[in-house]
């Protein structure tokens, strides 16, 4: 009897190796378990591969259509900066040819002319909201749109130095404090167009700087489309 318990249990222990084996091992000796495994592959792959191709093409187009949007959002906020610039510009060659007319031709501002020019400044600003001041300076004379102008404390800006040292160029000045101009409300912040040149008759110095509340510049960054871009940067030379 107790040979035939051991052939029992070794057909037992046989047996159960032959199922008890890896899950790798069941599907390769089971014919079930192959055909599971088929059936899974041509039914999972190619809904795969038809679900991957068109998500990878709306990816490309969603990718495509955000670049588009990015770069007319962008060219959108350089052309509202470039306006205000170029205004900038427009008004300071303005007003040079008035001084250049005032003293070139005419020697200079006599009391009528010099309230003249005084109104003149006056409505150029006035018809621009996001321009700050005016201020123009020849010789001992100055000119400004403000209460009234802190000449020294003006000529020790570095900014200032540097625009005075290369003269007949246009110098273009970042955010800065403009604490030399008398107002009320002062501003607290200004970004400057500095356009130094020389007069022959007689012969002086001449400085028009045209200045621009940056806060009406902060204001062409706060839509919403450009928020959604992340962060946009201006910088100019100086970094």
């Amino acid at each position: 009897m107790t040979g035939g318990l051991n052939i029992t249990d070794n057909a037992y222990a046989k047996k159960k190796m032959k199922y008890d084996g890896s899950l790798a091992s069941f599907f390769r000796n089971s014919i079930k378990g192959r055909l599971f495994v088929f059936f899974i592959l041509i039914g999972i792959l190619p809904i795969l591969i038809l679900g991957f191709i068109p998500y990878q093409k709306t990816a490309k187009i969603v990718k495509s259509q955000m670049l588009e949007f990015a770069q007319i959002t962008i060219d959108q906020l350089n052309e509202n900066i470039n306006y205000h610039l170029n205004e900038m510009d427009l008004m300071s060659r303005m007003v040079y040819y008035q001084t250049f007319v005032a003293f070139q031709k005419e020697g200079g501002f006599t009391a009528s002319k010099s309230h003249s020019f005084q109104e003149f400044l006056l409505a150029l600003k006035n018809n621009r909201t996001f321009i700050d001041e005016i201020h123009v300076l020849v010789g001992e004379q100055y000119f400004t749109t403000a209460i009234d102008l802190k000449r020294d404390l003006l000529e020790e800006k570095d900014w200032y130095k540097t625009a005075l040292a290369n003269p007949e160029e246009k110098l273009w000045v970042g955010p800065h404090p403009n604490d030399y101009s008398i107002n009320e409300p002062q501003t607290e912040d200004t970004i400057s167009l500095v356009y130094p040149f020389a007069l022959n008759r007689p012969r002086m110095n001449a400085t028009i700087i045209v200045e621009m509340k940056q806060n009406k510049l902060d204001e062409l960054f706060q839509s919403p489309a450009l928020k959604s871009l992340g962060k946009i940067l201006l910088i100019d030379k100086f970094g």
